[in-house]
């Protein structure tokens, strides 16, 4: 897998990282039943911006993709157009760490003092116990870090994207927790975290871990970082600042730092995404594949909430045939310069995504919206009632 992340150890000068709430997460947000703002009134429409949606019903997937790769190009994106999904890179990552319990290197309640005997003693007394399901659902009581402040105590650190990884995640576990174990607290270092504890027992890094148990048998095109940092023919990012649209990506000095990679930094067409996706409808829906169907229904059984890179909830919703009730997984991915809503129903036996290369609170609405309208086309078993206007993957 390409790594656009310079893993080379040396600390460069610390970038911008502003990270607008990098892809933090509320149960209201996810759930807005009714959105009125029309596309025209963000000032987020194809004309200015690469927007993108997903539809999976009966195991096809219709995707639609428009806009310029950048605001003054006369180039288009394409189907085949990456886009970076954020936050939704956590349902990646555990899924992978659900393929290494089946294969029995971890377990799900393994803590972080039996992945490192030696070094526990000089953990933080409160976080010894923290189990790996907890850190995967955000009930381990670790720093969020969601915000670029947060940096500016973590000590320099060296190596490759594995040493780096394991030093900062050993350094939060010597830390003050930022709140009770088994509460819910969202973090982003809490995946960090896990994914050392794959690394450490697997003897291989999240990079390799991630292409050979996921990608590789799902056959995925994935990129790690910006998709404009493996090539130009691809959307920039970008933020809102005022009424301003701005680029927003390593150009102008932001990018993530591998340690938080597992929580959130790949790149995709949406073509591809829909594989990662239909893994999962299958798995729900009684015709796994690469892991067995407890596995899919426990990354889905949440704590509270959340389950394992998914909120899960339960929604009275409209249908062609009526009301429905059903129970959805779903999560948005943002780290400020693309924006991504997902919703996968296990009743319904379908999913749909919407993107856009912007990231503000006008994207959150408005890729829900296009979520919102794309589902509500659809029967209460997961038929289409008309043909999507979409390109047929």
């Amino acid at each position: 897998m390409d790594q656009a992340v310079d893993s080379s150890g040396r600390r460069r000068k610390r970038p911008r990282w502003l990270w607008p709430a990098i892809i933090t997460l509320s149960v209201v947000v996810l759930v807005v039943a009714s959105i009125s703002t029309r596309a025209a009134e963000l000032q987020l429409d194809a004309d200015s911006l690469a927007i993108g949606s997903l539809l999976l019903a009966n195991g096809a997937a219709e995707i639609s993709v428009k806009g310029p790769l950048a605001k003054d190009s006369a180039v288009q994106v394409t189907a085949d157009s990456y886009f970076h999904i954020g936050s939704n890179t956590k349902a990646m990552t555990a899924t992978m760490i659900a393929a290494l319990v089946e294969e029995g290197l971890l377990d799900w309640d393994t803590t972080v003092s039996e992945v490192w005997p030696e070094q526990s003693a000089t953990f933080n007394e409160a976080m010894r116990e923290a189990s790996l399901h907890e850190l995967l659902t955000h009930r381990s009581g670790i720093q969020a870090f969601t915000a670029g402040s947060e940096w500016k105590a973590v000590p320099e650190r060296e190596g490759g994207s594995r040493e780096r990884r394991l030093s900062f995640a050993q350094w939060l576990l010597a830390q003050e927790p930022a709140g009770r174990r088994g509460l819910y607290l969202y973090s982003n270092a809490g995946y960090c975290v896990a994914s050392a504890m794959a690394e450490e027992r697997s003897g291989q890094s999240w990079e390799e871990l991630m292409q050979q148990r996921l990608f590789d048998p799902l056959g995925m095109q994935v990129q790690l970082g910006w998709p404009l940092d493996h090539d130009a023919a691809e959307p920039t990012g970008y933020t809102i600042r005022g009424s301003k649209v701005f680029p927003y990506g390593r150009l102008q000095g932001y990018s993530m730092p591998p340690e938080i990679a597992p929580a959130g930094d790949l790149s995709m067409p949406l073509g591809e995404y829909a594989k990662f996706l239909q893994l999962h409808i299958d798995g729900l829906s009684g015709s796994p594949s690469l892991l067995s169907a407890d596995s899919f229904a426990f990354l889905h059984e949440p704590s509270g909430h959340y389950a394992c890179g998914w909120i899960v909830l339960e929604r009275d919703v409209e249908t062609p045939q009526g009301p429905l009730h059903e129970r959805i997984s779903t999560h948005d991915g943002s780290a400020g310069t693309f924006y991504i809503h997902t919703v996968l129903s296990h009743t319904r036996h379908c999913a749909a995504a919407a993107v856009v290369n912007c990231g503000d609170d006008g994207a959150r609405k408005l890729t829900t919206r296009m979520v919102d309208e794309q589902l509500a086309t659809l029967n209460a078993d997961g038929t289409a009632t008309a043909a999507q206007d979409a390109d047929s993957r």
